[in-house]
């Protein structure tokens, strides 16, 4: 009968690369598959978009459409999840119909939907309207800033991911769909 052999421990430094090496494979594995079901994703949007629109091309060129579809698969890898649903929904956006729009899903517990403010666009500037208890020394306070942003550059940035015909609509879906 042959002696069973004992097994050396493994020092500290062959423990740490060994841990390395499986997480790095799990932390890859759970990235390549998280990638994969956003291209899935944009694949749909980039061609049920074209396709189920009368005319989704009336104001945009196809090839600026198809540019800026490379450009969030190149960006991917890199994306935050709001990221990449900010992208889907300026994808849309481009169509510069006002009637096609992509408002992504997040998850209940989304910072996004707990915003305790809510804001209007009235004649003379965005008011906040509607305020959590903790928040109600902002009722009428108007906004002017959002971080370091103007209020009327945040509004410009929106206007890239809700197709509007006019200010108007602009201003009425800025404030509603947004914490803006």
């Amino acid at each position: 009968m042959k002696p069973i052999e004992t097994i050396r421990p493994i020092g500290p430094i062959m423990a740490a690369a060994l841990f390395l090496a499986v997480a790095s494979q799990s932390s890859w594995a759970q990235t390549s598959s998280r990638d994969q079901l956003r291209r899935q994703d944009l694949s749909f949007v980039s061609t049920q978009l074209p396709k189920l629109h009368l005319n989704f091309f009336f104001q945009l060129n196809p090839q600026d459409f198809n540019q800026a579809v490379q450009a969030v698969d190149a960006q991917i890898p890199v994306l935050t999840d709001l990221e990449f649903n900010v992208r889907l929904a300026a994808l849309a956006a481009m169509a510069g119909d006002p009637h096609t729009m992509i408002f992504p899903a997040v998850l209940a517990d989304a910072q996004t939907q707990k915003f305790p403010l809510v804001f209007r666009w009235l004649d003379d500037g965005v008011f906040v309207t509607t305020a959590a208890d903790e928040y109600a020394k902002a009722l009428g306070a108007r906004l002017v800033f959002v971080g370091n942003t103007p209020i009327d550059e945040v509004m410009r940035q929106l206007g890239t991911l809700i197709a509007h015909d006019n200010q108007q609509w602009l201003h009425y879906y800025g404030d509603r769909k947004s914490v803006v």
